[in-house]
């Protein structure tokens, strides 16, 4: 599948083993894609949604989190519906090229309560 927006990207399905560098940088991101280039250079994007954590009385400290598709005061503040992180040659950090795009994604890492992740987009 190729992306409409980036000619030069697809979806990737490089990341198969759970316990990867890779597989660690998607964790906390559920809405998120693995894009790559003929290079096979590395991207994440994320749609960018009001995300949510649902309240679950059995487990009141759950990471999982509900993307909220239907907040048109949301929609109309975003530059860009999307967010795309380029990913290190190494798949040990991601980058942000805006100041939206860190905070959304530091955002994701807490409410993931991935606290070390998320301190470093800080």
């Amino acid at each position: 599948l190729f992306s409409i927006d980036h000619a030069d990207l697809s979806v990737s399905n490089i990341c198969n083993d759970p316990d990867s560098k890779l597989a660690t940088l998607l964790h906390g991101l559920p809405h998120a894609l693995l894009l790559a280039n003929q290079n096979e250079e590395l991207q994440i994007i994320v749609p960018a949604q009001r995300v949510e954590q649902p309240l679950i009385k059995s487990a009141p400290f759950c990471t999982e989190l509900v993307v909220v598709h239907q907040d048109p005061n949301w929609a109309e503040n975003l530059e860009r519906p999307y967010y795309m992180y380029p990913i290190h040659v190494s798949s040990t950090f991601v980058s942000s090229p805006t100041l939206a795009e860190a905070l959304y994604l530091t955002v994701l890492r807490f409410l993931h309560r991935d606290y070390d992740l998320s301190l470093i987009h800080i």
